[in-house]
């Protein structure tokens, strides 16, 4: 279940700065939710495998680099479907265990 949990909480972080709507505050987990903390340790892990970045940009707080991008499009194309993510089978992806840049 916890794995489960942080491939979600990975997966919606991926796709939230994909779509660059989310205050920097919801990225670090600052914000009032009861899952803040899953959704900063998450970013935090995004980070250091590489598939995700601080975006130098005033509107956009964290954005996907290529790597991040071309794993998103990977997702998509595997468990996506017409109106998005199909959260049921997140069990299928497999997140790189380091960062191999």
């Amino acid at each position: 279940m916890q794995e489960r949990m942080s491939k979600t909480r990975k997966l919606e972080v991926l796709r939230e700065a994909g779509e660059g709507g989310r205050s920097p505050d919801w990225f670090e987990g600052k914000v009032p939710e009861n899952e803040g903390e899953y959704i900063h340790a998450a970013t935090k892990q995004l980070l250091r495998l590489g598939l995700l970045e601080k975006a130098q940009h005033p509107r956009i707080h964290y954005r996907l680099p290529d790597r991040g991008r071309a794993f998103f499009h990977n997702v998509l194309a595997k468990i996506g479907g017409h109106f998005g993510i199909d959260w049921k089978r997140i069990h299928e992806i497999e997140f790189p265990l380091v960062n191999n840049r």
